[in-house]
């Protein structure tokens, strides 16, 4: 009896510990995997009504903005405007430029009167380098279409400007230069006012162009 009994009891204690062993296990939780959130795309530039306004794509003059930072507002403005004529002088000067060049590629051997191809060329090039003269020239009558101001915490003023020249003016301007006048020059009355006309269609051309091209940021 005395060994029954103790084989009952050995036989309880085994089966208590084999519960107890299967009650340490830990049953794996299933999980639902995290999605990843996106990265923060930074804190959103606001752009200046200056800027805003000078890359326009309706615009129908060059335009061009700056912006200068100076303990004194009316030094702001000074330099800022000096900066913005000067990047308008430049956008001036390739929108010539293109303009010269696509009108010689389309019509630069088209002059009734005979001209040399290469004259044609040659006189292309001297009006595409004289360009940038007529521009610095051109900007001097470009006026101030918008400003605006921000005092900063140390006490600073930011300037922005937003200057323009007046198209017309600037088409007028070059077919004033003699070199200009060289590339579409012709012996007949007629053939020149159809030059002058196809010169006026590169401008425009380039001109559209040029505003495409700021409206990309390029």
């Amino acid at each position: 009896m005395n060994n029954t009994f103790f084989k009952t009891n050995l036989l309880t204690i085994l089966v208590l510990t084999l519960f107890a062993c299967g009650g340490s296990k830990q049953v794996p939780v299933a999980t639902t995997p995290t999605t990843p959130q996106p990265s923060s795309l930074g804190e959103a530039i606001e752009m200046d009504k200056c800027q805003l306004y000078a890359e326009d794509p309706t615009a129908t003059s060059p335009r061009a903005w700056a912006q200068y930072n100076d303990f004194d507002m009316k030094n702001a403005q000074r330099y800022a405007t000096a900066l913005a004529r000067a990047d308008l002088a430049g956008q001036i000067a390739t929108l010539a430029s293109d303009a010269i060049e696509l009108y010689n590629e389309r019509y630069g051997n088209s002059t009734s009167n005979g001209q040399e191809a290469k004259k044609v060329a040659e006189a292309a090039t001297r009006a595409k380098s004289q360009v940038k003269t007529v521009a610095e020239e051109l900007i001097r009558g470009s006026r101030i279409v918008m400003s605006s101001f921000y005092r900063q915490a140390d006490g600073t003023i930011d300037a922005y400007v937003c200057v323009e020249a007046d198209y017309n003016a600037v088409l007028e301007q070059l077919k004033k230069n003699a070199e200009i006048q060289r590339v579409i020059s012709d012996t007949e009355k007629a053939r020149v006012e159809q030059n002058m006309k196809d010169f006026e269609e590169s401008m425009q051309e380039s001109f559209e162009k040029l505003k495409a091209e700021k409206a990309k940021g390029l």
